[in-house]
């Protein structure tokens, strides 16, 4: 099942990887994946990881501050992590925070008008942070997918020191 995970991850968006992979049938949860049949985390333990990155995604995470929540060790939870969901907990996070930014540059009226904002709020370090992994997930440049989704694009924050 690994090296499925592995080929679906190249063919498809994080996004839908996440719900693609680990979705089961009957189960409301889609990330609550292989974790009682294959080793791995269990069902609770992956809702409640995913239910606090979610709600603090702009924070800064480590692997021991994810593995903390799960009251396991950074190495055992990475190991676990990946067979239960198939990504990296840091693919994993990011693949959240590229949601997230989709969500924000897709919402009428747009609440963010500088793109610096919206990688701000996601949890990203600056701009060109969520530029790279936007492209790398997406395919197209944050301001590129605004423009599809028919809404003015973003500009650049202009310079604080301009007279």
């Amino acid at each position: 099942m690994h090296r499925a995970l592995v080929l679906v991850a190249k063919v498809y968006p994080a996004s839908n990887l996440i719900m693609d992979a680990c979705a089961q049938p009957n189960n409301s949860d889609s990330l609550a994946a292989t974790g009682d049949r294959a080793g791995g985390l269990n069902q609770d333990q992956v809702r409640m990881l995913r239910r606090t990155l979610k709600q603090r995604l702009s924070e800064r995470w480590t692997l021991g501050d994810m593995a903390e929540l799960c009251f396991l060790s950074p190495f055992y939870f990475c190991r676990q992590f990946k067979v239960t969901t198939g990504l990296s907990p840091y693919q994993y996070l990011i693949a959240l925070r590229i949601d997230h930014a989709k969500h924000l540059l897709s919402q009428k009226p747009r609440c963010y008008t500088h793109l610096v904002d919206v990688a701000y709020r996601c949890g990203f370090s600056d701009q060109a942070h969520l530029n790279r992994h936007f492209k790398r997930h997406v395919g197209m440049t944050p301001g590129q997918f605004a423009r599809a989704q028919q809404i003015p694009p973003l500009r650049s924050r202009p310079n604080a020191r301009q007279n």
